[in-house]
């Protein structure tokens, strides 16, 4: 599968890459910087640009099959961020029908579930939106403008993401919550992101992950 990568310098993103890779996609990156990802590997293309900027998003996905987005905003982003990258990405792929696509939200995002333990629901979530309010509005803005497209959309909720080593073990809930769900390896949510580009049942669908 062709696959464009947008975030692929962050933490999640480099799992991204080296994931794709392992698994015989080709991937086109885009990133302000080229000379943090190694682009020697004949199924990665490195294209340098701004997400921000539409032409370069435009370039990034003309002739991919697939989106995965795990973008993270930088010193000056303002709140508007991820809708106007998110709003670039939709665009770009409408005007060159690609359809297939998964961006990564964050898990405090989910409406109130079932499967919410009472700490988490009355403490632990309020919380983190008193610390990360400002962030999470901005991936609200991303999801709203996801669900208003015609794509396939996949919106991937994690928790608080760690460094430690993949596991492949890994629980998804579909439009809800994963029970105790506080946790998640990086290269866990990217196995798990490449593997839903092909899963039917999470097209147009918000899927919570957790270790």
């Amino acid at each position: 599968m062709r696959i464009a990568i947008f975030g692929a310098t962050g933490g999640t993103g480099r799992h991204l890459i080296a994931e794709g890779l392992r698994h015989g996609h080709a991937l086109t990156a885009l990133t302000r910087n080229p000379v943090r990802l190694d682009a020697g590997h004949r199924r990665l293309r490195v294209v340098q640009g701004d997400v921000l900027d539409a032409a370069s998003v435009a370039a990034v996905i003309d002739g991919s099959d697939a989106v995965i987005a795990s973008l993270a905003t930088h010193a000056g982003d303002d709140e508007q961020f991820y809708a106007a990258a998110t709003d670039n990405v939709v665009k770009a792929m409408e005007a060159t029908g690609t359809r297939r696509v998964v961006f990564v939200s964050a898990g405090p995002l989910a409406p109130r579930h079932p499967n919410d333990t009472a700490p988490y629901r009355l403490l632990i979530k309020p919380l983190l939106w008193r610390v990360l309010g400002r962030h999470y509005r901005g991936l609200a803005h991303m999801e709203q403008r996801l669900r208003g497209s015609a794509l396939e959309w996949t919106i991937l909720r994690p928790p608080q993401l760690t460094e430690t080593p993949a596991t492949g073990r890994y629980r998804m809930t579909f439009d809800g919550t994963v029970r105790r769900g506080y946790r998640l390896s990086r290269a866990d949510l990217a196995a798990a992101a490449l593997d839903l580009l092909e899963d039917p049942r999470a097209r147009r669908a918000a899927v919570a992950i957790a270790n």
